[in-house]
């Protein structure tokens, strides 16, 4: 799988509640960390405002052809808490 593949594919609980589309995907060290998702993630890919629903890979339970399957915890929290973002690389400045 590319990670182009995760690109707007529709996120849904494992309950069936609907939280939006993949705007992004965050990565470190070649690995996925975190899947940016819904209306607020895309105006902050745009503006820089943390407003955007994180939800770490860790939650994901499944990857269909059509969607993305989260835990239904994560679903409930829109809390960015205990999913920071990927630290990259200092400066060669």
């Amino acid at each position: 799988m590319r990670l182009s593949d995760l690109r707007n594919k529709m996120v849904r609980t494992d309950d069936g509640k609907t939280l939006g589309r993949v705007h992004e995907v965050h990565a470190d060290k070649g690995r996925i960390v975190a899947l940016m998702c819904g209306g607020g993630s895309f105006i902050e890919r745009w503006t820089g405002k943390s407003k955007g629903r994180r939800i770490p890979w860790e939650e994901v339970v499944r990857v269909d052809k059509k969607q993305v399957v989260v835990k239904s915890p994560a679903s409930a929290s829109r809390s960015r808490k205990g999913t920071p973002r990927p630290s990259a690389p200092p400066s060669k400045r």
